[in-house]
């Protein structure tokens, strides 16, 4: 097996050794990882799984490899991060096509030369891939005004288990014919294709963007607020709320003060520099307006809490991480059940959300003197606060011996027809097997 690899992917482009421990997924080492430089390479080796049935788990840079179910089984860890370049760009078109490879600050510094770019803003934005993005549907704040990425996509190519190369899609901005199977590999983790191109839609770059920072001494107060600007004629690119306390890890003394309150909110504005200064003073008015204790308009600090915001997970790595999501009508109901939850396990939380867009991060330092069991139990009580709600929960990150004893994905609509899905695509159950929602 590992020779065959090895004449496929060449030399240069093939691990068996000590390195693999580098390329551990949930304590699990690979027999082997392989780096192919092309997507005819990618097909010779998914053939060669098909036919010995291997096990595939595919990567990018490996940001997120880190979550899901412990996998069933590992023998090659295929990473896409050499096919990485742009295949099509044309400004006037509004549309680039590259490979899964390409990194997204990569991907955004070439298209910023003709004022466009790709609106996201995943965490470890200088290493993530566009593949992986995708194949995540990693979002971050900017999800609240242009959307989730998987609807930015407009065609992809991807190799299925069998080793056979789909097309989907095309370079057009609307393209309605077909079924889209590119949203339907968006966001599936690899667990029913290997997405090896992607073509994108672009928008132009904004004249100007500000933020703020507002301190509030009650969540209820910032849910006020929130609710206030959502309701408002303005249209903020992201409103974000976290506990001061995150603050501690943010290299920025401006933000620390801000420890004399609770939750700190940052709001931001993108377009035509008029109006964004305009929205920038209609804040004002409403952060004195609604219990608003301090408040920061510098960039510099602005830009400090959106760097922490979005890169936390490389500043709470031994945390368990838990993330919720739920529509945005529901968003203080279930913010404020989780927020008593957690307090009352007597555990620190760091509260990190995205009102615009529905999603709150439990954040908890986890001391050693933390048992197993009480760690699944308040996971289990947070997967609870969506009950009654059209919510789902994830738990992103948690020590690997609470991993396997939960499904963190927990409660999962639809799994029948997710079973089916995954039958009819991988039916060796060769690609991340068990990783996905139901132990798929």
């Amino acid at each position: 097996m590992k020779e065959a690899l090895r004449n496929i992917a060449g030399e240069e482009n093939f691990l068996d050794d000590e390195r693999l421990d580098g390329y551990s997924v949930d304590g699990m080492r690979p027999r082997c990882a392989v780096f192919p430089d092309t997507v005819e390479k990618v097909s010779e080796i998914m053939k060669l799984a098909s036919k010995d049935r291997l096990s595939v788990i595919p990567g990018g840079s490996g940001t997120k490899l880190h979550i899901g179910n412990i996998p069933k089984s590992f023998d090659i860890l295929l990473s896409l991060k050499k096919l990485n370049k742009m295949l099509y760009y044309n400004p006037d078109d509004l549309v680039a096509a590259c490979e899964a490879g390409m990194k997204v600050s990569v991907f955004n510094g070439e298209v910023s030369e003709n004022g466009l770019w790709l609106p996201i803003d995943p965490p470890f934005a200088d290493l993530c891939t566009l593949g992986g993005v995708t194949a995540s549907d990693s979002n971050g704040m900017l999800r609240q005004r242009y959307g989730k990425v998987k609807n930015m996509i407009t065609g992809m190519k991807m190799v299925f288990p069998d080793g056979s190369i789909v097309k989907t899609g095309s370079r057009l901005v609307k393209n309605s014919a077909g079924y889209n199977l590119s949203r339907l590999l968006a966001g599936s983790y690899g667990t029913l294709g290997i997405i090896t191109e992607i073509n994108i839609k672009l928008e132009p770059k904004y004249e100007s963007r500000k933020s703020a920072v507002l301190g509030f001494d009650d969540l209820s107060d910032f849910t006020g607020f929130a609710g206030k600007v959502r309701e408002s004629f303005l249209i903020p690119s992201y409103i974000e709320c976290v506990s001061t306390s995150f603050a501690d890890a943010v290299d920025n003394a401006e933000l620390k003060k801000f420890r004399e309150n609770k939750y700190m909110c940052l709001i931001g504005f993108e377009g035509f520099a008029a109006a964004v200064d305009w929205q920038m003073e209609q804040i004002k008015k409403m952060g004195a307006e609604n219990n608003c204790r301090r408040t920061d308009y510098t960039e510099e600090t602005a830009s400090a809490l959106s760097s922490g915001i979005r890169d936390f997970p490389s500043l709470f790595s031994g945390s368990l991480i838990i993330k919720t999501g739920v529509p945005v009508s529901e968003f203080k109901g279930v913010i404020n059940k989780i927020t008593g939850v957690i307090q009352d396990s007597d555990v620190e939380n760091i509260t990190l959300s995205h009102f615009g867009s529905g999603i709150i991060y439990s954040i908890i330092p986890l001391g050693e003197n933390i048992s197993e069991d009480t760690i699944a139990g308040l996971i289990k009580r947070i997967m609870d606060c969506t009950d009654g709600t059209d919510g789902s929960t994830l738990v992103e990150r948690v020590r690997l011996n609470v991993k396997k004893s939960i499904s963190v994905w927990g409660k999962t609509d639809n799994i029948t027809i997710m079973k089916k899905l995954k039958e009819q695509f991988d039916p060796q159950n060769l690609l991340s097997p068990g990783r996905f929602a139901g132990g798929i």
